[in-house]
């Protein structure tokens, strides 16, 4: 899989989404369309989006919190203590990454 984000990553006007549950596939899809039938209506060349979603048996969801936007990054956990640490993840890690944070608390 890095050697297509890589390649894609090179290529003018593509951006390249690697989708971590189906809540978010779903959002950001509909976003995308949403922003090509703009450009289209205005007679402009819009972006092309390509979206990785693995084979994996991803949650529907992984907060309650407002759906995701395309550029934003999303955060899925936050703390208060002292010595805290960023765990950044894509796609199919933020699984292990939430469970790494679960267990960063713990000790």
């Amino acid at each position: 899989a890095l050697t297509y984000y890589a390649m894609l990553a090179g290529i003018p006007n593509v951006e390249i989404i690697a989708l971590s549950c189906k809540d978010q596939a779903e959002s950001l899809v509909f976003e995308a369309l949403e922003k090509m039938d703009s450009c289209r209506q205005k007679g402009i060349a819009s972006k092309s989006y390509v979206f990785f979603l693995g084979r994996e048996n991803f949650p529907f969801h992984y907060s309650t919190d407002p759906i995701a936007k395309l550029g934003k990054p999303q955060i899925l956990k936050t703390t208060t203590k002292e010595n805290a640490v960023a765990i950044f993840a894509v796609g199919s890690m933020v699984p292990q990454a939430l469970e790494a944070a679960e267990n960063l608390e713990k000790s």
